[in-house]
């Protein structure tokens, strides 16, 4: 679920081609539009890494999570992708995908000929393997295919601006502070002042991290300051400040005073304050994103993109664009020249909070993955950037299939390959946005999106024959009804069921009650196998599972607790401080580790909460 170089679905935006440029999705005031007004989030959450649910049975394999964009791409509401693998020989694929925007969905095969007849896909690949492609429910395909790109090029900004209301917020990929370590007065000392004096002298400026040498800067630069701590972050005090300069290599501390005092922060900009942020670095940060501060109004990723300018990484004299804005211009004259002479010998002092910065050499700055275009770029340098070659890869290199969906519509992709001149071992009988029903020469298979008469699931299937219903799939669901029996739970599970073989599976992530017609269950968490359900109903446990949940003594996610569970490494807490855990049998003893201290704990199934001490 995190691998994104073969990603199937890409937000996208009208005319935007393939920059990273798009637009504020804040100012399109379109609400996420609900694929089924039945979704709801996964009940299950067994595994790490992006896995949310997966079940594996005679007839059906299924694997599904949550998808974990590059930090480039544009950001969906929501982002959910479905395999499903209908034996023998047919893969579907669901992105369940909230989004404002346009989709595109992509399929990287190495094929030689490429055709389409209304909602269908024909791929002939030349290896004697043919692949059908249905877009269940679309009417017609606009489609493009071709060979990955080899490169991208963009100008990258070097320092960018946003309004927010009455205020600014700066951000500078230079180090205008630290580029000055040897006491002499340079284009970066120049172009901080002219930041920080906008045309005036400013009557205070309140430093947010930094060092003895940001002090030093700023002291040699004539401009009055304050250093501000956690409990400096009050609103009314802000305003003592004409600029608010957040430096690189702030500690763990000052990265909680900006995201707990963001709102305060946000109100200071938006009545006239002015940010100036140096070098972001913060690890997993994306702004205008519930990850990163309020006070940043406009979508942005910060150091992404490594530059080298002192090297052969961009030709400087052709590639340096500056704005005609004031911070070029007032009151110190900076010239396209004198930043190109100055970016030749640039360095930083890599010694200096290391740990904390994104820099891996003394001559490397690192430009933005991606930004909106609320952003006004003041200064940019071009850099290209190589893309990952496939052409060495067994079957050749793939090409990129593209097809365009409209705002909020995505499809059920069916994929079905064939052996060239053979015929596809299922037929398609119907389909529409949604639902697909197709059958093979013994069974007949539905697959449908959201609530219809049989159950309320996110998703489900059905599968019979000329002997009945031979099984029933619902996941994400509290009701499921097939031939008498009825089951009903308190909270969404997932549910397989045999009428056939009287046998079947449950899954949920929480403790759960399931009720049917016969017999009310109690179940702790995670999956249980039970089977002569039309007599005695017998159960058989599985696994358990925990929603490990690591928290500081504020209740704030802790992000990066590695936890070990029967001596052995199971995987570290995500950015919101959760590991799901997996176990067998009695509880186990686990082992949390953070920052050099380590402290025990016995699993319960279900949710658990453990508290972390974070200096």
């Amino acid at each position: 679920m995190r691998a994104t170089a073969w990603r199937h679905n890409i937000v996208t935006k009208s005319n935007s081609g393939e920059t990273p440029v798009f637009e504020e999705i804040s100012k399109l005031n379109l609400p996420a539009v609900k694929k089924q007004d039945s979704a709801r989030k996964a009940p299950a959450d067994f595994y790490p890494e992006g896995i949310s649910q997966f079940l594996s049975t005679e007839m059906v394999d299924y694997v599904s999570g949550e998808v974990h964009l590059p930090k480039h791409d544009m950001p969906p509401a929501s982002y959910y992708r479905h395999f499903l693998f209908l034996k023998p020989d047919a893969l579907l694929i669901w992105d369940q995908i909230e989004s404002t925007f346009p989709l595109e969905w992509n399929l990287w095969i190495p094929v030689e000929t490429v055709g389409a007849e209304k909602s269908i896909l024909h791929l002939f690949t030349g290896y004697g393997i043919d692949l059908e492609v249905l877009f269940a429910g679309a009417g017609s395909i606009d489609y493009r295919a071709g060979k990955p790109a080899e490169t991208v090029t963009y100008d990258w900004p070097l320092i960018m601006r946003t309004e927010s209301s009455l205020g600014t917020v700066t951000v500078s990929s230079l180090d205008l502070v630290t580029s000055a370590r040897d006491g002499d007065s340079t284009c970066g000392m120049d172009i901080l002042y002219n930041i920080l004096v906008r045309g005036k002298e400013p009557h205070l400026v309140g430093l947010i991290g930094g060092t003895d040498e940001t002090a030093d800067v700023l002291t040699r630069l004539g401009i009055p300051w304050e250093s501000l701590y956690y409990k400096d972050l009050k609103e009314e005090k802000l305003y003592n400040y004409t600029t608010l300069m957040i430096c690189s290599g702030i500690s763990a501390g000052t990265v909680r005073a900006l995201r707990d005092k963001g709102a305060e922060i946000d109100r200071y900009v938006k009545n006239g304050g002015s940010v100036l942020w140096i070098c972001p670095t913060l690890p997993n940060w994306r702004c205008g994103n519930a990850d990163g501060p309020e006070f940043v109004p406009a979508a942005m990723v910060p150091g992404g993109c490594p530059v080298n300018p002192g090297m052969s990484d961009v030709n400087l004299r052709n590639d340096i664009k500056i704005s005609g804005d004031s911070i070029w211009e007032t009151p110190r004259i900076i010239t396209s020249q004198s930043l190109i002479n100055w970016l030749m010998n640039y360095r930083i002092n890599s010694d200096n909070n290391a740990e904390n910065r994104s820099f891996s050499s003394p001559q490397t700055f690192y430009v933005p993955a991606s930004w909106s275009d609320s952003w006004k770029i003041l200064g940019a340098v071009k850099k290209t950037f190589p893309i990952r070659s496939y052409s060495n890869m067994k079957l050749g290199e793939p090409s990129r299939i593209r097809v365009r969906h409209p705002v909020s519509e995505d499809f059920f992709t069916l994929l079905l390959p064939r052996k060239t001149g053979r015929p596809y071992l299922f037929d398609v009988t119907d389909h529409g946005p949604g639902y697909v029903f197709f059958e093979d020469n013994i069974n007949r298979w539905e697959v449908q999106a959201g609530e219809n008469t049989w159950t309320d699931a996110n998703l489900s299937i059905r599968i019979s024959s000329v002997d009945g219903i031979k099984g029933i799939y619902a996941f994400d669901c509290t009701f499921v009804a097939v031939e008498n029996e009825r089951f009903h739970s308190e909270k969404p599970m997932s549910l397989y069921f045999s009428p056939l073989e009287s046998t079947g599976i449950i899954m949920t992530a929480v403790n759960n009650v399931l009720s049917t017609s016969r017999i009310d269950f109690r179940l702790h968490a995670g999956e249980i196998y039970f089977y002569d359900f039309s007599g005695d109903v017998w159960t058989e446990r599985i696994s358990y599972i925990t929603k490990l949940t690591a928290v500081d003594e504020y209740g704030a996610p802790v992000c990066g607790v590695k936890v070990y569970v029967y001596g052995r490494f199971a995987g570290s807490t995500g950015d919101d401080g959760i590991l799901p855990v997996r176990w067998f049998n009695k509880p186990p003893d686990v082992l949390a580790k953070y920052g050099g201290k380590e402290s025990a704990y016995s699993l319960v199934p279900g949710e658990m909460k453990i508290q972390i001490a974070v200096e």
